[in-house]
């Protein structure tokens, strides 16, 4: 995958996780904020590594969860069944229970928020990255992500989803007269465009993305304030999901 961020993604033509993972990647060291109408800890799986690099985030729970069900813990250890080699078949529950372990510690570490909605919450997802956070001076939305893709590995990786992007980071390649004209924007407005120099044209670009994630911030951080602390809640939880506490 090119490190150009798709305005549309579908989980076919293009996979939410494999998004996540190139943004994550770019956006080292800075901060992400998730908000979820559902969680499992299928995306730990898929994206432990990007996500351990990230010098702040915060998840927003939609609905609580019950039990180690409602996590995909299950789920997880069966698809890992099917990764493995059946000589590897009987080391899955210890593969299992380091995944999980190594997820409560990263819930555990102070840069790690998770709060839980006190109402019922609209069914919105949200994945907001930036550099730094909102109430500092130097705080910037780099790229957002709304649509129906929730904190599973169905919504990352194997349901048929609708999630648009806006970013900043855009590039001149993208913002090319064949790619305007593919839009069916006017002749005279793509020549208005096209015709500012290389940097003009990125610049004007940005312009509704910068908007945009501007106002997507703002609406986070409402419901942010509205929630609940649910991070040892949920860290128990995952401690005392069977196979763990079994072993």
């Amino acid at each position: 995958m090119s490190n150009r961020i798709p305005f549309v993604i579908d989980n076919n033509h293009h996979m939410m996780w494999y998004v996540l993972k190139s943004l994550l990647k770019q956006c080292e060291g800075k901060s992400l904020d998730i908000a979820t109408s559902a969680f499992d800890v299928g995306p730990w799986h898929l994206l432990k590594d990007g996500l351990s690099d990230m010098s702040s985030f915060r998840l927003l729970l939609g609905d609580e969860p019950k039990d180690a069900s409602d996590m995909g813990l299950f789920e997880m250890r069966m698809r890992l069944l099917k990764e493995v080699s059946e000589s590897f078949v009987p080391h899955v529950d210890e593969i299992g229970r380091n995944l999980v372990r190594s997820l409560i510690a990263f819930l555990s570490e102070e840069r790690v928020q998770v709060r839980l909605h006190t109402k019922r919450s609209p069914a919105i997802n949200c994945y907001l990255f930036s550099n730094g956070k909102m109430w500092e001076q130097d705080y910037k939305p780099i790229a957002a992500i709304i649509g129906s893709s929730d904190f599973t590995y169905g919504g990352l990786l194997s349901s048929k989803e609708l999630n648009l992007a806006c970013h900043t980071n855009l590039t001149a390649e993208e913002i090319t007269a064949e790619r305007l004209r593919g839009c069916r924007m006017p002749e005279d407005e793509i020549a208005s465009v096209v015709g500012l120099g290389e940097g003009d044209r990125v610049v004007a670009a940005k312009v509704p993305a910068v908007l945009a994630l501007s106002d997507i911030a703002e609406w986070y951080e409402q419901q942010w304030e509205a929630a609940r602390d649910f991070k040892e809640e949920l860290i128990k939880l995952l401690q005392d999901v069977p196979f763990i506490v079994e072993s």
